[in-house]
């Protein structure tokens, strides 16, 4: 299973939401990822990871087998949407900078794009050979919105920053007529979906609506004297549809206003008009679905993570993870239902690691802060302030452990702090003794008996390379550790010789080692994308799941059950696989 991430969006810059020709699936770009979700049950959906660089839109074709989607350096993918492998069927540069936006005409057949370039602002080609299908000139800045009349004859039209609304027929597509009715920037248009008007949306606050077939100017929206200063514009039928106003074409009046709370981050930069759907997306990355017969009340708010998954932790059979991402925020994760729910009091800044342990859950930021939360509750707990900035954190029977670089910590029943001349880069507690360990950057892995009040060094053991992931089995035996040289040990903590040091499969470094509750079997993640399950009465055995978080590194594992992992990514989704151990 996959569990999706929300927009990313950035302040004042409009972010393009897509329907599925077929009313199932909506779809929007996230870093280097294109996230497909089905609009009646968003929490199921795919991914599309074979972007090489950050992706900026993506559109199905009107036949919808296919997705073309285009990224920051120029580059068009045109995809299977039909079958899981998404094979690639062409790749295209029609520009050499960022594609802001793209469509498609009716019949699939070709391709109109708009962005940064040196050469030219936009484009349009055939789809199966990238040859050109006439000239789309005349802005002189960034384009940053097109779209097509999706009936013959075929229109396009695209808004730049130069204030101006190419006009263009064809095809050959040629330019006909440009509009210079906005003051500022324009920021969107669009075309009515049976092709009779196109509006433009701009910087300045006003919207204008023309003519689909000539491009001639019909009116401005205005609600009485009061423009409106939005970013996207969406048409069905005879309706405008805004982020916070929807309008009717033929009256250009106001039909209801959506209500959002006053605040910098419900800015609403896209939206999309789907069959029954009305669809929102804020600067927080908030999916809000709207009702049309309740203006006040949104239908539904889908929350969760919008940039990388730094930490995710779980609570064994219980069916909840928690995790955490690179901008301080913390989510939990009820795994039936599929869906994210937004912990309230969250980081000011990237959460480093987190553990569960009994009814509590610690996490730790980059901003020497931490918290220790119960599980069931709604926002994350006081906040602790630590004396450098913590590495990794660790819990167990009413203690936490947190490695800082510069010191090692204990809260909770014990009390204690110990500076230390090594770096640390992961710590463990184990399950049933007051014992400590802490692997180094220097290729050590610290032993701790833990006191009444202090640390007590009692072994120090060689690893291959820097230490930055440890763990140890449920049942206290084993202690795994993951390092900077990809390899993966197993130390019997009876005497701290090594039970299994051949585990080396990973391309790079292991970022995260877990065992699972019954401590069979022993889950490593890595830079390399992948995920390995080890078995310790099967050493040779080994399962691979390669690409578990498909171009992009695999920061945090976890176990739900005895047979179930959770993984994190630096593609901002949750991923959970069931394991069938070796016969």
């Amino acid at each position: 299973e996959v569990y999706l991430p929300n927009p990313y969006c950035e302040r004042g810059k409009p972010f393009v939401l897509s329907a599925d020709p077929k009313g199932k699936y909506f779809v929007y770009p996230h870093g280097k990822t294109i996230i497909v979700r089905e609009i009646e049950d968003p929490s199921k959906g795919y991914t599309y990871s074979e972007h090489a660089a950050q992706t900026t839109v993506a559109k199905f074709a009107p036949s919808g087998f296919y997705i073309a989607s285009a990224d920051v350096t120029g580059r068009v993918r045109i995809w299977d949407t039909t079958q899981e492998e998404h094979a690639l069927k062409y790749e295209y540069r029609p520009l050499a900078g960022r594609i802001l936006d793209l469509n498609w005409t009716e019949d699939s057949k070709r391709i109109v794009v708009c962005g940064e370039s040196g050469e030219r602002y936009a484009h349009a080609f055939l789809w199966d050979s990238g040859s050109s299908v006439g000239e789309l000139i005349g802005h002189t800045k960034v384009a940053n919105s097109i779209d097509v009349k999706q009936s013959r004859p075929y229109r396009v039209v695209s808004g730049s920053d130069d204030s101006h609304v190419g006009f263009y027929a064809g095809p050959p597509f040629k330019l006909d007529h440009k509009s210079n009715n906005h003051s500022n920037f324009v920021n969107c248009v669009r075309f009515s979906p049976d092709g009779t008007y196109f509006a433009s949306v701009g910087a300045d606050g006003k919207v204008f609506v023309y003519d689909g077939k000539t491009g001639e100017l019909l009116t401005e929206l205005k609600d009485g004297d009061k423009a409106h200063s939005r970013l996207s514009v969406v048409l069905q039928g005879l309706c405008f549809q805004f982020p916070r106003s929807m309008w009717n074409a033929e009256t250009a009046s106001l039909v209801s206003t959506f209500k959002f709370e006053d605040a910098l981050e419900n800015q609403q930069l896209g939206c999309l008009w789907m069959g029954g759907h009305i669809i929102s997306v804020s600067l927080r990355g908030d999916i809000t679905y709207l009702d049309e017969s309740n203006p006040e009340q949104p239908k539904r708010v889908l929350k969760g993570h919008t940039r990388a998954i730094t930490a995710v932790t779980a609570i064994p059979s219980s069916g909840k993870a928690f995790t955490a991402s690179y901008d301080g925020k913390v989510c939990r994760y009820d795994l039936s239902a599929g869906l994210a729910i937004e912990m309230n009091n969250a980081f000011d800044s990237s959460v480093v690691a987190m553990k569960a342990a009994g009814d509590v859950f610690a996490a730790v930021s980059i901003a020497d802060t931490g918290s220790i939360t119960s599980i069931e509750a709604s926002g994350l707990g006081d906040r602790f302030v630590l004396g450098s900035t913590p590495v990794d954190v660790s819990c167990s029977s009413g203690t936490t452990l947190v490695a800082c670089l510069q010191e090692v910590v204990t809260l909770g029943d014990v009390s204690a702090k110990l500076s230390v001349k090594y770096e640390p880069q992961a710590c463990a507690l184990h399950p049933s003794k007051p014992e400590a360990a802490v692997g180094g950057k220097d290729g050590k892995i610290y032993i701790y008996a833990i006191g009444t009040d202090q640390l007590e060094e009692t072994k120090v053991i060689d690893a291959s390379g820097p230490v930055f992931a440890l763990d140890y089995s449920r049942d206290g035996r084993y202690l795994a550790s993951g390092d900077g040289n990809r390899n993966v040990f197993v130390f019997d903590t009876s005497d701290w010789t090594k039970k299994m040091d051949r585990w080396r499969y990973h391309t790079a470094r292991v970022n995260s080692v877990a065992w699972s509750p019954d401590s069979s079997l022993l889950a490593s993640s890595s830079l390399d994308t992948n995920v390995f399950i080890w078995n310790m009465e099967k050493p040779t055995k080994r399962i691979a799941i390669k690409g578990a978080h498909p171009q992009h590194d695999v920061t945090s594992i976890a176990w739900l059950t005895d047979r179930t992992i959770v993984t994190g990514g630096q593609d901002g989704a949750i991923r959970t696989f069931d394991i069938t151990p070796h016969e």
